[in-house]
């Protein structure tokens, strides 16, 4: 579905991303993780087309991604930024319509109302409707804005930090979400902080270090100890999950 080449991004001779290659499969989620500063979102934003790669190429569905015309792309790539800001007093129902609109036509159908509030419902966001986004929490905008990707109902699904604002029931919800989406075979790339959640329902992990694709893998390899340690700067215990299949990682005391 997505197929990274070479793909860097240099800014003032900094180079924020360095030859980063991987590919991501339809049915699929594949989870980035990485320090502070590492390349992530970077990552991210050359493949929502907010940036262009200083080098290197992006394929989706097997035609680079620069010959898209906009409307069609988004009918097909849905982004989710890590902040989500409007200027005007939209309410979260307005928003997540906004999700609709590379489907519509001139106006507003019952379809695409039932797409919203399915949404909206999924997301357990369904009585922030009324609200205006901006009264929001940052757990509430977050689950609005995911409404609003998943209103649009792309093949390939771009999350940047999901679950960063959530409670942690919101965090399960929302990665359980993302299963469901690879399970309907759609392509789900996730920026996560909490390894965690990475370890317990990505198919593949790869770790961002220094603007590079340090290890990209099963979760069991790649969270290993040792890669997290070389990443992190912090030691970590990593033993099986009780509750699933993939490692548990508990972060120790940083060395001095």
């Amino acid at each position: 579905m997505l197929v990274l080449e070479n793909l860097s991004y240099h800014i003032n001779g900094k180079a924020l991303l360095d030859g980063v290659s991987l590919e991501l499969a339809a049915g699929e989620v594949l989870a980035l993780v990485g320090p502070n500063g590492a390349g992530k979102s970077t990552l991210l934003r050359l493949l929502g087309g907010e940036w262009q790669p200083s080098q290197g190429t992006i394929t989706f569905l097997g035609r680079p991604l620069s010959r898209y015309r906009r409307q069609e792309l988004a009918r097909l790539r849905g982004v989710m930024a890590q902040r989500a800001e409007l200027a005007f007093e939209f309410t979260a129902q307005e928003v997540v319509m906004m999700g609709r609109y590379p489907h519509q036509g001139w106006s507003t159908s019952n379809t695409d109302r039932q797409i919203v509030e399915a949404a909206l419902t999924r997301t357990e966001a369904w009585h922030l409707r009324e609200r205006l986004f901006a009264t929001l929490s940052g757990g509430e905008a977050a689950r609005v804005t995911l409404a609003r990707v998943l209103a649009q109902q792309p093949r390939l699904f771009l999350l940047d930090e999901p679950t960063a604002a959530l409670d942690l029931r919101h965090q399960q919800l929302v990665m359980m979400i993302a299963r469901e989406l690879a399970a309907e075979g759609r392509g789900v790339l996730v920026v996560l902080h909490d390894i965690n959640l990475a370890a317990q329902y990505a198919d593949r992990v790869g770790i961002v270090h220094d603007g590079r694709l340090a290890v990209l893998g099963d979760p069991w390899k790649v969270l290993a100890a040792s890669n997290i340690e070389a990443a992190f700067d912090l030691p970590v215990l990593v033993q099986p999950h009780p509750a699933h299949a993939g490692p548990l990682i508990v972060p120790l005391a940083p060395t001095r």
